[in-house]
Protein backbone atom coordinates (compact mmCIF):
# COMPACT_ATOMS: atom_id res chain seq x y z
CA UNK A 1 0.00 0.00 0.00
CA UNK A 2 1.17 3.36 -0.76
CA UNK A 3 2.03 5.51 2.02
CA UNK A 4 1.94 9.42 2.89
CA UNK A 5 -1.36 9.89 0.39
CA UNK A 6 -3.39 12.79 0.79
CA UNK A 7 -6.87 12.28 2.23
CA UNK A 8 -9.81 14.18 2.51
CA UNK A 9 -12.26 12.94 5.05
CA UNK A 10 -15.48 14.59 4.66
CA UNK A 11 -17.20 13.35 8.11
CA UNK A 12 -20.03 14.63 9.93
CA UNK A 13 -20.14 12.77 12.93
CA UNK A 14 -17.31 12.99 15.33
CA UNK A 15 -17.32 8.68 15.95
CA UNK A 16 -17.14 8.10 12.31
CA UNK A 17 -14.44 11.01 12.08
CA UNK A 18 -12.00 10.12 14.75
CA UNK A 19 -11.94 6.34 14.18
CA UNK A 20 -11.20 7.12 10.45
CA UNK A 21 -8.40 10.00 11.18
CA UNK A 22 -6.86 8.05 13.39
CA UNK A 23 -6.45 4.77 11.06
CA UNK A 24 -5.22 6.75 8.52
CA UNK A 25 -3.12 8.76 10.40
CA UNK A 26 -1.48 5.62 11.77
CA UNK A 27 -0.92 4.33 8.77
CA UNK A 28 1.26 7.37 7.67
CA UNK A 29 -1.03 9.51 5.69
CA UNK A 30 -1.75 13.08 5.62
CA UNK A 31 -5.48 13.33 6.55
CA UNK A 32 -7.65 16.90 6.34
CA UNK A 33 -11.00 16.66 7.84
CA UNK A 34 -14.02 19.00 6.96
CA UNK A 35 -17.44 18.52 7.95
CA UNK A 36 -19.76 19.09 5.40
CA UNK A 37 -20.27 19.42 1.47
CA UNK A 38 -19.54 22.99 1.29
CA UNK A 39 -16.18 22.78 3.20
CA UNK A 40 -14.35 19.25 0.55
CA UNK A 41 -15.88 21.51 -2.36
CA UNK A 42 -13.15 23.46 -2.46
CA UNK A 43 -10.65 21.38 -1.43
CA UNK A 44 -11.77 19.20 -4.23
CA UNK A 45 -11.23 21.95 -6.76
CA UNK A 46 -8.27 23.51 -5.81
CA UNK A 47 -6.15 20.54 -4.11
CA UNK A 48 -7.76 17.28 -5.13
CA UNK A 49 -6.98 14.60 -2.90
CA UNK A 50 -5.65 11.15 -3.34
CA UNK A 51 -8.49 9.57 -1.45
CA UNK A 52 -11.37 10.75 -0.35
CA UNK A 53 -13.10 9.47 2.64
CA UNK A 54 -16.97 10.74 3.05
CA UNK A 55 -19.94 9.77 4.69
CA UNK A 56 -22.97 9.59 3.11
CA UNK A 57 -25.30 11.81 4.83
CA UNK A 58 -24.02 14.88 4.83
CA UNK A 59 -27.24 17.05 5.37
CA UNK A 60 -28.76 18.55 2.15
CA UNK A 61 -26.08 16.94 0.34
CA UNK A 62 -25.00 13.58 0.19
CA UNK A 63 -21.18 11.57 -0.16
CA UNK A 64 -22.26 10.17 -3.18
CA UNK A 65 -22.57 13.22 -5.00
CA UNK A 66 -19.12 14.67 -3.89
CA UNK A 67 -17.56 11.09 -4.88
CA UNK A 68 -19.38 11.95 -8.49
CA UNK A 69 -17.80 15.83 -8.26
CA UNK A 70 -14.45 14.53 -6.87
CA UNK A 71 -14.36 11.65 -10.02
CA UNK A 72 -15.16 14.69 -12.61
CA UNK A 73 -12.81 16.74 -11.84
CA UNK A 74 -9.87 14.37 -11.27
CA UNK A 75 -10.65 10.68 -12.01
CA UNK A 76 -7.83 9.06 -10.55
CA UNK A 77 -9.39 10.07 -6.85
CA UNK A 78 -10.28 6.81 -5.12
CA UNK A 79 -12.90 7.14 -2.89
CA UNK A 80 -14.85 5.50 -0.44
CA UNK A 81 -18.25 6.14 1.05
CA UNK A 82 -19.70 5.42 4.45
CA UNK A 83 -22.88 4.89 5.32
CA UNK A 84 -26.18 2.66 7.03
CA UNK A 85 -26.38 -0.53 5.35
CA UNK A 86 -28.47 -0.14 1.86
CA UNK A 87 -28.37 -2.08 -1.05
CA UNK A 88 -29.14 0.80 -3.07
CA UNK A 89 -26.61 2.82 -2.07
CA UNK A 90 -24.10 0.35 -1.85
CA UNK A 91 -24.45 -0.19 -6.15
CA UNK A 92 -24.53 3.24 -6.50
CA UNK A 93 -20.99 3.74 -5.29
CA UNK A 94 -19.71 1.00 -7.31
CA UNK A 95 -21.54 2.78 -10.46
CA UNK A 96 -19.96 5.83 -9.49
CA UNK A 97 -16.74 4.61 -8.69
CA UNK A 98 -16.27 4.38 -5.43
CA UNK A 99 -16.47 1.65 -2.55
CA UNK A 100 -19.10 1.76 0.18
CA UNK A 101 -18.20 0.50 3.28
CA UNK A 102 -20.99 0.28 5.84
CA UNK A 103 -21.20 1.69 9.52
CA UNK A 104 -22.08 -0.76 11.69
CA UNK A 105 -18.15 -2.40 9.30
CA UNK A 106 -16.05 0.23 9.78
CA UNK A 107 -13.82 -0.98 12.43
CA UNK A 108 -13.26 -4.35 10.38
CA UNK A 109 -13.92 -3.26 6.66
CA UNK A 110 -12.27 0.27 6.24
CA UNK A 111 -9.03 -0.90 6.77
CA UNK A 112 -8.97 -3.47 4.49
CA UNK A 113 -10.97 -0.73 1.72
CA UNK A 114 -8.36 1.42 2.00
CA UNK A 115 -5.41 -0.79 1.54
CA UNK A 116 -6.99 -2.11 -1.92
CA UNK A 117 -8.06 1.16 -3.01
CA UNK A 118 -4.94 2.32 -3.02
CA UNK A 119 -2.77 -0.89 -3.83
Amino acid sequence: MTRGCRVLVVAPHADVANAVVNWLTSQGHQTLLVKDFVSARPEIDANPPDLLVTEVKLGEFNGLQLALRAHSRSPSISTIVIGDEDVVLERDALEHHAQYVKTPELSTAFSKTVRAVLA
